[in-house]
């Protein structure tokens, strides 16, 4: 497939999904690039394909509980990402701008300490989503006080956090799953 984009730093890409309306395109490292006339750049992408359908089908699947107003919403604001295993998600002292769900992979929440030890606090893995990074996303206080690091390649969707109170009230099955992953996490640590 090929794209022309004019004035885009390629790195910003990389890594990244656009929703062009019906599918979802995912940019993965290119295979070359070269600059043609005119300042356009054409770049020739290993791609994968998901319409906005399979996406929400992968969603509904793995978050039963969530109604279908809520995933248009999901879908209208997110992006999926890519994150390969050791890449570090979340850390502590960093702002928190995205919410992640888990469609596929592990990763491994935990506290670090100065002293090199580690608390470990839980696995997240398909179907998941960080009960800390909900809390810490909702109201005004947006820090982490966690680092989530990939345990193996994982395929995210994540929503800017500025969603995280407006959903809290528009959807019930968000206040309800944000709750019941509380609830969880808080049982099993």
């Amino acid at each position: 497939m090929k794209f022309y984009l004019q004035n885009i730093d390629l790195q910003f890409l990389i890594g990244c999904s656009i929703f062009n309306g019906d599918n979802w395109l995912h940019f993965g490292k290119p295979n070359y690039c070269n600059f043609a006339c005119c300042n356009k750049i054409s770049l020739h992408l290993n791609m994968s394909h998901q319409t906005s359908t399979e996406l929400s089908a992968q969603i509904k699947k793995l978050y039963p509980e969530f109604s279908l107003e809520l995933i248009e919403d999901l879908l209208l604001q997110g992006k999926l990402k890519n994150i390969q295993a050791g890449d570090i998600l979340m850390d502590v002292g960093s702002h928190i701008n995205e919410v992640p769900l888990i469609l596929e992979g592990k990763l491994k929440v935990f506290r670090p300490h100065e002293d090199g030890h580690e608390l470990f606090l839980y696995y997240l893995g398909q179907g998941d989503a960080c009960a800390i990074s909900l809390a810490c996303s909702s109201g005004h206080q947006r820090i982490s006080r966690i680092r989530a690091e990939a345990v193996e390649s994982c395929l995210l969707f994540a929503f800017p956090v500025r969603f995280m109170d407006e959903w809290m009230l528009k959807h019930r099955t968000w206040y309800y799953y944000v709750l019941n992953t509380y609830r969880f996490r808080f049982e099993e640590i």
